[in-house]
């Protein structure tokens, strides 16, 4: 099939200041009393050829890694972060979207192309902040974008979505210097975010129609009243780790299933499939139904998927044990220092581990605590840094 050329379009990259893998971008164009929103994800499946030493390599990977010390990528640097990436100015490979939704955010339409776009920005999200912000009538794209992922973001949250919303810390090396890095709910990120999810219902709705076996992913349905996105105070902090406790997490399968907190009868991960293996795997199933080729039988994706599960575990355990470091030197820094969070749960109750979330580091970290008890569970409390523990190498807090 040959590729549509969509350079015409004014598309823009939306990243945080740094990001070297580039594989996510969105336009606007104007239809008769409507928008298609058009999203573009970059396209490697011609790159890298399936079962290829680089896709078998990237299998056994699974995922790049973002760690505080720098990004160990899933493809070698120097494909990932050019040829793959979807840079400014440079005519690139990919799996585009056009989507049309109602003014209640429901899909009315939609088609799926291998294209060829030309990206005209690339932003940071305190730069498209701005462009939202302000809405220049010249530069208006985003600002349109943003009202109609609102409009998206309301119709999932009255089929039943649960949005929380609130800052996030974690540690970087800066100059060989550990900082604490704040992730804060902006605009920008939701309209990025909430774009993403809108590729992921459509492609995975896409795929049960036409019979294309994809990893889906799904939620078990938590025993939770749906509620809108939460305000950025102590209060709702506190009740959104609650919820986040009460959740299930989130599983893989070829078998479509609905994903409870997103409010998505199905959802799929396709939107970055330079940095996770499981999202090029749906590119080449969805790709290659489009081309009229075979694609990977269920067993074999099954076989694959497992494979896979085991590396992401693997990079899981990599990067946590990454910032656990991170926080046990910060901690260690700061011993005899009186800090403030909650206590979400006990991990190991008999050894007198917990998970408590910090409000300085806006973290949730595995502490060893000096009380016992549920009742001090989603309570404000203060605490001291007394020691790191020798022999656990976790951090003891002593309640004040």
């Amino acid at each position: 099939m040959e590729r549509i050329r969509l350079t015409n379009l004014k598309t823009y990259t939306i990243d945080d200041i740094g990001t070297d893998e580039i594989d996510d971008a969105i336009s606007i164009e104007a239809i008769e009393n409507n928008w298609r929103i058009w999203i573009h994800i970059a396209d490697p499946t011609e790159t890298i050829p399936f079962n290829s030493e680089l896709d078998i390599r990237a299998r056994k990977i699974g995922t790049s890694m973002y760690l505080p010390t720098g990004i160990k990528h899933m493809f070698p640097k120097e494909i990932s972060t050019n040829n793959m990436s979807l840079l400014q100015g440079c005519e690139r490979n990919a799996l585009s979207a056009g989507i049309i939704i109602d003014i209640n955010g429901e899909i009315i339409d939609y088609e799926l192309h291998q294209t060829i776009i030309k990206p005209n920005y690339h932003l940071t999200y305190e730069e498209a902040n701005e462009l939202i912000e302000l809405s220049p009538p010249e530069e208006e794209d985003l600002s349109i974008l943003f009202d109609l992922m609102k409009s998206r973001h309301s119709f999932r949250v009255k089929s039943g979505a649960i949005t929380i919303d609130i800052p996030k810390g974690k540690f970087t090396y800066k100059n060989n210097k550990l900082e604490l890095y704040v992730i804060e709910p902006t605009m920008s990120r939701f309209l990025i975010s909430e774009a993403m999810i809108l590729f992921g219902s459509v492609v995975a709705n896409h795929a049960n129609i036409k019979g294309i076996s994809i990893p889906y992913r799904y939620q078990p349905k938590s025993n939770l009243e749906p509620t809108s996105s939460y305000s950025i105070n102590e209060d709702n902090i506190i009740e959104s780790q609650r919820i986040i406790n009460r959740l299930y997490s989130a599983k893989i399968s070829i078998d479509p299933k609905p994903h409870f907190s997103l409010g998505l009868r199905l959802y799929t991960q396709a939107t970055s499939p330079i940095r996770r293996y499981l999202d090029l795997l749906v590119l080449r199933q969805i790709i290659g139904f489009l081309n009229g080729k075979p694609i990977i039988g269920s067993n074999e994706l099954n076989e694959i998927i497992l494979e896979v599960k085991k590396s992401l575990n693997q990079a899981i355990n990599i990067t946590r044990e990454s910032q656990n470091e991170c926080q046990n030197l910060w901690f260690k820094e700061n011993i005899g220092k009186q800090i403030s969070g909650f206590v979400i749960r006990w991990l190991r109750p008999s050894e007198n581990i917990a998970l408590v979330y910090i409000d300085e580091l806006l973290m949730n970290v595995a502490c060893r605590l000096q009380t016992k008890g549920n009742n001090i569970l989603f309570t404000k409390r203060l605490f001291l840094i007394k020691e790191i523990d020798p022999i656990y190498n976790q951090t003891k807090l002593i309640q004040i």
